[in-house]
């Protein structure tokens, strides 16, 4: 739900990453979202005494990284972000010759020696079940949930948390379903606004609150009603960020697959990520929490969600070794807690501070 990001070795993938991360950064390049101000850029960089702009020929990781994150959080991108709405909605991704980034397929990591060939081919989309009509069918009773909260009545047809909480398997029926989609997401954006304002109430400003691993706004759309914080989302689909950019109307950043390169713009007060560390295997649990610890003021605060005893014991006590993790577990167990488990088997926050 959250985007579960993946790694590689440090010796044995560094020259694939960076591959894989210069083929996403000539796509982003050459797509017509970034295209359609060149001009104007280019007149105001004449403007200043600077040559046109050129596609940036990156040399490592961790320079990919802060190439792409600054195209995604750049006035030009987020400007373009209701054109790439509707291109979604109503042209079909065959109609751009240009690889479209929100429906790319994950970049393959090959060697730089396949970077050139890569480039040139425009790799098949991923097959993927559409869950438009189902949630066409839902609207009346999405838009009813979310008047009741007053927040954005706007779904994704993508939003993983909402697939699969519309699943006749899970839950008991399309009422119910919705209902619980927007009653967790308030009250997870109660507890994060009560957990803020114990840690940060301190603060003589608002407190710059970043949300890791957002996903489509389940919590989101509800946190942005909080005049009492500065909100920065972020997560690893480029889908998601426009999404919430558009609709949801808060700033969005864009992550990394690998923990070593999350580009943070700046340090944040507060670092808070819902069902993302209880998907993380333990290759890259301790990186995630180091990575975005540093992503926090000195004396700042991380809050993070774990599954707990009560919530092993509602997947009948599987026996878990010295060094596993819960998100060892079939996926079928592990997504969310079952709806009928008691509060306290929902996943449980962990709070930490810096120094």
């Amino acid at each position: 739900m959250d985007g579960v990001q993946t790694s590689l070795p440090a010796d044995a993938g560094s020259s694939a990453r960076l591959a894989a991360q210069r083929i996403e950064i000539h796509s982003l390049w050459n797509s017509w979202s970034w295209r359609i101000f060149r001009p104007l850029r280019n007149l105001l960089r004449r403007a200043a005494g600077h040559d046109k702009e050129n596609e940036p020929a990156v040399e490592s990781v961790d320079e990919a990284a802060r190439t792409l994150a600054a195209i995604h959080q750049s006035l030009s991108w987020r400007l373009t972000a209701p054109l790439r709405t509707v291109h979604r909605a109503f042209v079909a991704p065959s109609s751009d010759s240009t690889v479209d980034v929100n429906h790319r397929p994950p970049a393959t990591l090959a060697p730089p020696s396949d970077l050139a060939r890569q480039a040139q081919i425009k790799l098949p989309e991923p097959i993927e079940e559409d869950y438009s009509q189902r949630l066409n069918e839902l609207r009346p009773t999405i838009a009813q949930h979310a008047a009741r909260f007053s927040v954005s009545a706007a779904v994704d047809p993508t939003d993983h948390i909402f697939r699969y909480i519309i699943e006749p398997s899970k839950r008991p029926g399309d009422e119910e379903n919705v209902r619980y989609y927007f009653e967790d997401g308030a009250n997870s954006a109660r507890q994060l606004a009560e957990l803020v304002k114990k840690y940060c109430g301190h603060l003589e400003r608002k407190p710059q609150v970043m949300e890791f691993a957002s996903g489509y706004g389940c919590v989101t759309r509800h946190l942005a009603l909080n005049k009492n914080i500065d909100l920065e989302s972020c997560d690893i689909h480029p889908a998601a960020i426009d999404f919430l950019q558009t609709e949801m109307g808060v700033l969005a950043l864009q992550s990394s697959p690998v923990p070593e390169t999350l580009h943070c713009p700046h340090q944040f007060d507060f670092v808070f990520a819902l069902s993302f560390f209880s998907h993380m295997p333990i290759s890259t649990w301790t990186r995630w929490l180091v990575r975005l610890t540093q992503c926090l003021r000195p004396g700042g605060a991380i809050a993070f969600t774990t599954h707990g005893v009560a919530t092993l014991a509602a997947h009948g006590n599987p026996e878990i070794g010295r060094s596993d993790f819960t998100s060892h577990l079939p996926a079928s167990k592990r997504i969310f807690p079952p709806k009928n488990m008691a509060p306290q088997s929902s996943p449980r926050p962990s709070c930490a501070r810096t120094c």
